[in-house]
């Protein structure tokens, strides 16, 4: 049975996270605002790391994925998640 997790996060110009619990092993994560932002999996983000510009969409599917970090360069944006688990 799997263990569906929606998750919203705001991100500015300071690194912000949300955590998946039980840790997900498949993330869809939507940029719905208007400026890119730079994300990370389990770890702090850098603007350094994988840019995700507004509007666009990626799925990540590793065997734990317990936490999305995220950043901007500038102004601010929000994530949409969803996470799935296996109970």
């Amino acid at each position: 049975m799997a263990n569906a997790q929606v998750k919203n996060l705001s991100v500015s110009n300071s690194s912000s996270s949300v955590s998946f619990s039980p840790a997900a092993y498949l993330v869809t994560i939507t940029n719905t605002g208007s400026t890119t932002c730079y994300f990370n999996i389990g770890a702090a983000a850098t603007t350094s790391h994988y840019p995700l510009d507004p509007g666009d969409t990626i799925r990540i599917g590793l065997s734990t994925i317990s936490a999305v970090h995220a950043i901007t360069a500038s102004g601010t944006t929000t994530l949409k998640m969803i996470g799935v688990a296996q109970w």
